[in-house]
């Protein structure tokens, strides 16, 4: 930010050590840093920056901000629910942990606006990271979003004359600063809180009640900076309605810059930022990392005020909403590379990952969404859980291709979903729903292995089996499949079911060297 560049010029040496002792103490604990994600199309056109909170989530816009939050007690439901940690018997084959019929989160958005502020304000972003984020979520490319730059700060210059906003975090608390310039006027700064329940001042702090839980905005600190150095200043809140004022206690150097701290600090909530669970790893012919995982992120919402929201996809039963989460590492761990979501509007899991000789990344997992993100017409008439594969660039900025494959009943689940507990025949442990890889031989052709439920399961006419098993005495029918693809997976070379008249699945596979004869090992009832 400039202004603070200006600033740090007559800073006491003192007060320079202490803020370098502060940002040391800040970088022994990432969490402690929040980040502050630019919007390129992948959010509403309102949002400029975008970001997680302990239990939330935040928007920044160009008069203002919106904060979101979650139930905390619906949070703890929801691990608890999904873990299971209050429900595992390994000596049983049928656990007790039932699915709740009503599985909401209820959550809570409330939006500050700036009251006659300057609409286009310069907007400064500061402390980039060297990593960045990519969105491919849903089919709509124009919503595909890549090279999102992540921040430590963000300044708004001269939202009102002569006063900048600055964002920032400081002990895992959101910050705020009004910086009033020489020729500013406090008096012209007017907060408006829409969709709180309610607001009062306690102790000088600010109560925010929200329907679920409160948030306290504690007193303002504020200072002075001059060429005699910090000088602390009397600042109040002035609360009436919905209006927030601060009130300035005693006369001010006009020639000095004032500074107006307050901090945001969520007392009633605990926990992390979005859950997101691993389920797979590889790495590439230069040594970088590279993790897969689901995502329990949080779309943006529309409206001000307490809602109900199915945060997990809505149908009971279902695991939660959640889309795939990729993150590539250096070779050493020490820095990000990117960090891409992949996913449609309905749930996503990776399941195995690899990479070519071109350092593309290859991804094979499951979705229940209509609109993934794809680029080749579907192999199969595909419904409910499908199979896919989707190969990233080297740099994570685009897909190179991307296809479902599957029939009419859920492929790529192995019974059936974790959320649907109890030890069923070949599903022993969890995360055994999710069983399946992806390998490639020397020229870069895929290799899949998995399983399927459906009748219609497209085969092709070279395969080893098209006529499935039998349905079991459960009414299920399961097999493994094995599909091979040319490089750019826009040529089915075969597709093939493994199976007897009971559950079958294909669990892994690898390659003969020296005649590409392929291994598939799994599991049978």
């Amino acid at each position: 930010m400039q202004q603070t560049r200006t600033i740090k010029n007559i800073l006491l040496q003192k007060i320079i050590v202490l803020s370098l002792f502060t940002i040391i103490a800040l970088s022994a604990n990432a969490q402690s840093y929040l980040e502050f994600v630019e919007n390129k199309g992948q959010w509403d056109e309102k949002i400029n920056f975008k970001g997680e909170l302990i239990n939330g989530a935040f928007a920044l816009q160009q008069t203002g901000y919106r904060l979101l939050m979650y139930n905390n007690e619906d949070l703890k439901k929801r691990n608890e629910f999904f873990h299971g940690h209050a429900h595992s018997d390994a000596s049983k084959n049928e656990t007790n942990h039932s699915t709740p019929k009503d599985f909401n989160f209820r959550s809570h958005v409330y939006e500050v606006k700036f009251l006659n502020a300057n609409a286009t304000p310069t907007i400064s972003a500061e402390k980039p990271l060297s990593s960045y984020n990519n969105y491919y979520i849903g089919n709509d490319k124009s919503k595909w979003a890549s090279g999102c730059k992540i921040y430590h700060a963000i300044t708004y210059q001269n939202i009102y004359p002569n006063i900048d906003i600055r964002y920032y975090t400081n002990d895992n608390h959101l910050k705020y600063d009004f910086i009033v310039r020489p020729g500013g006027n406090v008096q012209d700064i007017v907060l408006y809180f829409e969709g709180v329940d309610k607001l009062k001042i306690s102790k000088g702090n600010l109560i925010i009640k929200t329907s679920v839980g409160e948030i306290k905005e504690s007193a303002p600190y504020s200072y002075q900076i001059s060429e005699n150095g910090k000088q602390e200043v009397t600042c109040n809140y002035e609360l009436r309605g919905n209006i927030l004022r601060f009130n300035v206690k005693e006369n001010i150097d006009a020639n000095a810059t004032l500074v107006i701290d307050p901090t945001l600090i969520f007392s009633t909530f605990t926990g992390s930022t979005a859950d997101n669970w691993g389920y797979t790893a590889t790495y590439d012919n230069d040594g970088n990392f590279y993790a897969g995982g689901i995502v329990f992120g949080s779309g943006f919402p529309v409206s001000n005020g307490a809602f109900l929201t199915a945060f997990q996809g809505g149908l009971p039963g279902s695991q939660g909403a959640f889309d795939i989460g990729i993150m590539k590492f250096n070779a050493t761990g020490s820095n990000r590379i990117y960090a891409t979501y992949l996913g449609g509007a309905g749930n996503e899991q990776p399941h195995s990952l690899v990479v070519d000789k071109n350092n593309n990344l290859i991804v094979a997992g499951r979705t229940n969404s209509a609109n993934y993100p794809t680029t080749l017409t579907s192999f199969g008439p595909t419904g409910g859980w499908d199979i896919i594969l989707t190969k990233l660039n080297f740099a994570g900025t685009a897909l190179v291709n991307s296809i479902k494959i599957g029939g009419s009943g859920d492929d790529g689940v192995n019974i059936k979903p974790k959320s649907e507990s109890g030890l069923i025949t070949i599903r022993r442990n969890y995360g055994d729903d999710a069983r399946s890889e992806v390998i490639v031989d020397d020229n870069d052709n895929i290799y899949l292995a998995s399983s399927t439920q459906s009748v219609n399961f497209p085969t092709t006419n070279n395969a080893a089996q098209t006529v499935r098993g039998a349905t079991n005495t459960d009414g299920r029918y399961q097999d493994g499949v094995v599909i091979k693809t040319n490089a750019t997976l826009d040529n089915i070379i075969f597709s093939t079911l493994f199976g007897g008249n009971n559950d079958d699945a294909a669990f892994v596979l690898a390659l003969n060297p020296t005649n590409n004869n392929i291994y598939v090992a799994g599991g049978t009832a």
